[in-house]
């Protein structure tokens, strides 16, 4: 006998590339898609085996699409086509859809490789693509003080001026500073004014090019970039590349005293001029640097040994055995003809000079550095104090001299310093032999400041005397001190009334720590009055505010709640409580008072504007169950209705999800109050909540209950729950096996009802089926648990 057979251990590939081939699915576009060999065709279609969705965006939510509604496939030979419903199609144009293809496998059974490929199209139904559009020019344009004509010429190129193949309703030129985040227009023409002017040229046939004019004579200094933006007939765009250019009509100017700023020269200190921006140190400057000798009364020309032009400094750099030669004599040093990056030269004159005296180089006084704190030291109510560390200081005079050393403040925009503390340079060498641990540690000392000075920005820095006067220092640490506490100082609405469109407004004397308003410092809440059943002295609940139905904003000292365009219609009528409670300043500060207030909620609109409301009523029925009942709101835009239920008003959970229904009962139980609010779902992704409602226990009595949890048990351990209302006797609990034999007996007082009880029973106990037995007065309540 002859047995014939197949061998086959190739995967199914794809081939070819997929259509459509430019991943635009347009108006009767199917995806095809073929493989490299004869597939199971009749396998691929009993399943559901091809997903489409619409992908989610910046603006909308992912959507899955369904088969045979939305669209079909077919399968044959060696090809699949899928089909897409021209409606979705136009309903979703514009937006990306990925498809996927899953159980694709030959006639052996081989899978297709790769086992569940997926591809991406951009929708284009009326294909309104937008045109593409190139920004030829100018590149690394700039504006400074100089130049006369502030309106730059931008070429435009490369548009479908005639709407050959792409839409094109406009092409405009946006600008934004790199500092910023917002793109703005500076000019834009129609389609119809590309076409008008590319006719008057002459060329039609041609390539159209075009200029799009930006007036910048208003705008800030900064660096800038430049696109052009074409967008289509359906509002989509395509953007060019980028053209980046400098706006700077200021021209540069020294910043601070050049260094050495002391006016002493001494060794290894920076010769520099610092100014206010970047200079641009491949266009040149000038310089020339003299001495004068002490008690000469001509200079001589002073040539240093490197002049470095590096970002905003020009440093100089003198051979410090040449200035010995020197000592006492006063260098001065004139720059010239410095320009900065968009080519403004120095202001006023155009030169800037600065003359030093060299000190006693070799017999320099001792440096002294800020060790901490590191930087941005606070003085406030709960830190009244600040440690500063002083060291680096030549303590024995090995390399330098030392006298004293002085630790200085000054208050901003100050030039006074005044001391804090003086040490002596004996006074410094006993406090080190006191203190240090070993024989190599380097000698530091600390000063505590308490300030009694009034609150502010403030500079702290160590200065060293040494023996020639020449004082010597440490770069200034800046600091904030401020001592007093934030309180409100004005709230809006003011009549405590607050209707549609209006912002609660809170302002504090000082601007508020953005950190401090997490959590639970800011609260925005319902306040309800609940009448206990049967007496007892009426109390306020507080239900808490949906987050999505309002934002908190906050600038400076002001923080403020921004509503739901739909709040004052759901919660009309209600008391809204805020509170306020332990913010902070800037420099930690705690609120002096904390904030209570309550708003009256006044659904006061226009007349023209009809808001709609959930309105959700519920009640307490005669069974002891809960009904709720809620108007149909935007019936057509609604995907369903989420029912939330909460204890105490605070933290809800989901209970049901229904579809089209307009009320929802439950059998739960609670103590005096229960709250529900209802959670609208839209179809465009969003949502929307009802206001609370509060059901307050009517005393009706429920019936005695058990629950064994979980069944079967585990480790011989019964663990239950029983609860019943409107009995105040005890519960008498009763173990028995399917003989009526009694294993366990035991009385639970009413403290326990509601809660998790756990009983160990014997060790011996067979497995089997068990009869958990509960009564209380005439009541019983029997279950079933099995011991495995």
């Amino acid at each position: 006998n002859i047995l014939t057979g197949t061998v086959d251990r190739t995967a199914p590939r794809i081939v070819g590339t997929t259509s459509p081939a430019d991943s635009l699915l347009s108006q009767g576009d199917e995806i095809a898609i073929s493989f490299d060999e004869a597939l199971d065709c009749e396998t691929f279609l009993n399943g559901t085996n091809v997903s489409v969705k619409v992908l989610a965006d910046d603006v909308h939510a992912e959507v899955e699409l369904f088969k045979t509604v939305d669209f079909s496939y077919t399968c044959s030979g060696s090809g699949i086509v899928i089909t897409i419903n021209p409606a979705k199609l136009q309903a979703y144009d514009g937006r990306r859809w990925e498809v996927q293809v899953r159980s694709i496998t030959d006639w052996l059974g081989n899978a297709s490789d790769p086992i569940a490929p997926t591809w991406q199209f951009q929708v284009d139904y009326f294909k309104q693509s937008p045109s593409s559009v190139t920004l030829v020019g100018p590149e690394d344009w700039r504006i400074n003080a100089a130049t006369a004509e502030q309106t730059l010429h931008f070429a435009i190129t490369d548009y479908d001026v005639f709407q050959a193949s792409t839409s094109l309703s406009e092409i405009a030129l946006q600008y934004k500073r790199d500092v910023d985040a917002d793109w703005l227009t500076a000019s834009t023409l129609t389609v119809a004014q590309l076409e008008a002017r590319h006719r008057a040229q002459g060329v039609a046939d041609e390539i159209p090019i075009d200029t799009l004019n930006w007036d910048a004579s208003t705008v800030l200094d900064g660096s800038y970039t430049v696109r052009a933006v074409a967008t289509g007939n359906t509002g989509r765009q395509s953007v060019s590349g980028p053209a980046s250019g400098l706006i700077d009509r200021v021209a540069p100017a020294l910043l601070g005293t050049p260094s050495p700023q002391d006016g002493v020269y001494d060794s290894q200190d920076d010769v520099a001029f610092t100014f206010t921006e970047a200079i641009d140190c491949e266009a040149g400057y000038q310089f020339n640097s003299s001495v004068l000798d002490y008690g000469a009364t001509s200079a001589e020309e002073l040539e240093p040994t490197q002049v470095v032009c590096l970002g905003d400094q020009v440093q100089f750099i003198f051979a410090e055995e040449l200035l010995k030669d020197h000592f006492g004599g006063t260098v001065t040093i004139e720059l010239a003809l410095v320009t900065d990056l968009a080519g403004n030269g120095i202001e006023g004159t155009g030169t800037v000079t600065y003359s030093f005296i060299i000190g006693q180089l070799g017999e320099e006084t001792s440096p002294v550095a800020l060790l901490t704190p590191s930087a941005d030291w606070q003085v406030n109510q709960a830190q009244p104090e600040v440690t500063f560390t002083l060291g680096g200081y030549d303590l024995y005079e090995l390399h330098s001299t030392l006298d004293s050393l002085v630790l200085e403040y000054s208050a901003e925009h100050e030039s006074e310093w005044h001391a804090i503390e003086s040490m002596t340079q004996e006074a410094l060498a006993n406090h080190h032999v006191a203190n240090r641990a070993t024989e190599s540690e380097e000698p530091t000392y600390a000063v505590t400041w308490m300030p009694g000075v009034a609150d502010g920005n403030y500079e702290v820095r160590a200065v060293a005397y040494g023996a020639h006067g020449f004082p010597e220092y440490s770069g200034a640490i800046q600091g904030r001190i401020d001592q007093t506490s934030p309180w409100l100082l004005s709230m809006t609405p003011e009549n405590g009334a607050l209707q549609h469109s209006q912002t609660i407004a809170l302002t504090f004397t000082e601007a508020i720590a953005e950190a401090s308003l997490a959590g639970d410092a800011l609260s925005l809440q319902e306040q309800v009055l609940v009448t206990p059943f049967g007496g007892g002295e009426p109390y306020f609940s507080y239900v808490k505010i949906p987050e999505e139905m309002y934002r908190v904003a906050y600038q400076g000292e002001t923080v403020a709640f921004y509503f739901d365009d739909q709040f004052t219609v759901t919660y009309d009528g209600a008391t809204l409580a805020l509170g306020v409670d332990g913010i902070t300043d800037q420099n930690g500060n705690v609120l002096e008072d904390a904030v209570t207030a309550t708003f009256a909620v006044q659904n006061v609109t226009p007349t023209a504007q009809r808001l709609e409301s959930l309105h959700l009523t519920g009640e307490q029925l005669e069974d002891g169950s809960i009904a709720l009942t809620w108007n149909a709101y935007d019936a057509l835009g609604t995907e369903g209705y989420t029912v939330e239920r909460s204890a105490n008003g605070q933290f809800f959970e989901t209970v049901a999800t229904l579809q089209e229904a307009l009320g929802y009962q439950e059998a739960v139980r609670f103590e005096e109050v229960i709250f529900y609010r209802l959670r609208l779902q839209r179809n465009d992704g969003t949502e929307k909540y009802s206001r609370v409602a509060v059901i307050e226990d009517q005393g009706i009595a429920l019936p005695l209950a058990v629950e064994v949890f979980p069944n079967p048990i585990e480790e011989n351990i019964l663990r239950f729950s029983w609860y019943s209302k409107g009995s105040e006797e005890s519960v008498t609990l009763e173990v028995r096996d399917v003989r009526g034999v009694l294993v366990h007996k035991e009385e639970l007082d009413l403290t326990t009802r509601g809660t998790q009880i756990s009983v160990q029973l014997p060790e011996h106990l067979d497995p089997g089926m068990y009869l958990l037995n509960a009564t209380q007065g005439v009541q019983s309540h029997s279950m079933k648990f099995f011991n495995p």
